[in-house]
């Protein structure tokens, strides 16, 4: 997935999953109470993550990471994420 194509499906409030190193993750932009949209990204199984959020797509690349590697660069090397 490219990065453009990521910041589509998240522009498009698409909900994105993939497993990185036998472990399940999710991407999605969502509204809280009337609030501005954020980035939520979490681990599956892994409750302390599923408060993560971003501000934006920026804010996102640079900082939603997994073992110190960026996701949009994780994603750029799997073909096989799950988008909904």
């Amino acid at each position: 997935m490219t990065k453009k194509q990521l910041q589509n499906y998240i522009e498009q409030n698409s909900n994105i999953d993939f497993n990185y190193n036998s472990k399940r993750y999710g991407i999605e932009q969502r509204e809280q109470a009337g609030s501005i949209p954020r980035i939520y990204f979490w681990e599956w199984y892994n409750e302390s993550t599923f408060d993560d959020s971003f501000s934006d797509f920026s804010d996102f690349e640079e900082n939603a990471k997994i073992e110190g590697k960026s996701v949009v660069e994780i994603l750029e090397d799997i073909d096989d994420a799950d988008v909904f």
